[in-house]
């Protein structure tokens, strides 16, 4: 089974045979680490991502049980040839220290918050015009700082 938008679906044979990688077709398992995302399900379907929970991403830079649980599934994710991304990505030290553990990507309100479909288009050409993220992260960090006060 797979969590999709909150409903828990049936995977059938075709998973387990691998046969959606050879489609083309990649798969994340999203909230890892909580709720229906076991471990065991990384050995039962071919996902190429890990998603990782924002629960432990909150704590990643402050709290050592955090920082170890994050590095553990972006180690994890590696030895099994996968990527991970990080979910809910708020700060700039945030994306430093997963950064610094490997991780692969990163989602959340330091780059932007959630958008509506129709605003893809602009947001991927202001990416294209500026592709520094680091200079993105510093602006947002300060404006979620700023919101926050």
């Amino acid at each position: 089974m797979l969590r999709s938008g909150g409903s828990i679906i049936k995977v059938s044979r075709i998973c387990k045979d691998r046969e959606l990688r050879q489609l083309g077709v990649r798969l994340a398992i999203d909230d890892f680490g909580t709720g229906y995302s076991s471990v065991s399900y990384l050995r039962r379907f071919p996902f190429n991502r890990i998603k990782i929970d924002k629960s432990f991403i909150d704590e990643v830079a402050t709290q050592n049980e955090s920082l170890e649980i994050a590095r553990t599934i972006v180690t994890l994710a590696g030895g099994l040839g996968m990527s991970t991304n990080a979910e809910g990505v708020e700060s700039a030290v945030q994306v430093e220290t997963l950064r610094e553990l490997g991780c692969d990507q990163f989602q959340g309100y330091v780059f932007s918050p959630p958008r509506p479909a129709a605003d893809i288009a602009e947001l991927l050409a202001r990416k294209l015009e500026r592709p520094n993220i680091g200079a993105r992260v510093a602006e947002n960090t300060e404006e979620v700082s700023a919101n926050a006060a």
